[in-house]
């Protein structure tokens, strides 16, 4: 699963890694070392109708575009992936941060996105927990010289009317980050991961002529394993209103081996 990431590099920097043009100010988003479902993360799409590769936020919690407003009656947040970390309930469905890569096309909520709205997420590095004592102990996993790292994703652009919506949710599209089992570093702490896009991956992936579901499986399948770092935390990033850069410097007391 993926449910807490980092992104503390500016969107211009994000954008300029890539070759895109952004349309987020760097001001709209803030170094955060703890973010959480229903906050902001950078997206990269290709645009449809000309091609080009744009840089924008969306909410972090999948909304289908054919899910309306016509039930307001609180609903359970879901989590499509076992984890650590509970989404908080968005609007009036569920906060849908995960999906898995092996349901994803053939699943009611994203089947259409796999087809035609996949996207990039940038962070900076993610965390995940490993159970250790009785106690949850985070993990934090970046690239070895701190760039960016492209989680494949999903996303729903922002609706043009629809009343009922936060104030955020009008202004912004929504996002889920694919996961698969975990690889390398990452297996030591947990069973599942974000799936990361490598270089050769990645425009294949944001290809809007690419719709079939097997193709784009064997895309990310191809994607070349992404050395990452791990290193032991503190446990302060357990609390979502901890937000500092203190939460990735690493604890030297024993860790998983």
């Amino acid at each position: 699963m993926c449910g807490r990431v980092v992104v503390y590099s500016p969107p211009s920097v994000i954008a300029g890694s890539i070759g895109a043009r952004s349309l987020v100010a760097d001001s709209e988003l803030p170094p955060s070392w703890n973010i959480a479902p229903t906050r902001l993360l950078p997206v990269l799409y290709t645009d449809q109708v000309s091609r080009e590769l744009l840089l924008d936020l969306c909410v972090w919690g999948f909304r289908p575009a054919w899910v309306g407003e016509d039930s307001k009656r609180p609903r359970q947040p879901s989590r499509l992936d076992r984890g650590d970390v509970t989404g908080r309930a968005v609007q009036s469905g569920p906060v849908l941060f995960n999906a898995r890569l092996e349901t994803a096309a053939v699943k009611a909520a994203f089947k259409e996105a796999f087809r035609s709205s996949r996207c990039l997420v940038a962070v900076d590095g993610f965390y995940e927990w490993h159970l250790e004592n009785g106690t949850r102990q985070p993990y934090f996993f970046c690239r070895p010289d701190r760039g960016p790292i492209w989680l494949a994703g999903l996303w729903e652009p922002p609706p043009l009317q629809q009343a009922g919506l936060a104030e955020l949710a009008r202004r912004r599209g929504t996002c889920t980050i694919l996961t698969r089992p975990a690889q390398g570093a990452v297996a030591t702490v947990h069973d599942r991961m974000p799936v990361i896009v490598s270089k050769p991956a990645r425009m294949p992936w944001l290809d809007p002529s690419s719709r079939d579901p097997a193709h784009l499986r064997k895309v990310i399948g191809e994607s070349e394993e992404t050395v990452l770092e791990r290193l032991r935390v503190s446990r302060l990033v357990n609390q979502i209103s901890n937000d500092s850069p203190e939460l990735i410097a690493a604890d030297c007391s024993d860790a998983v081996s």
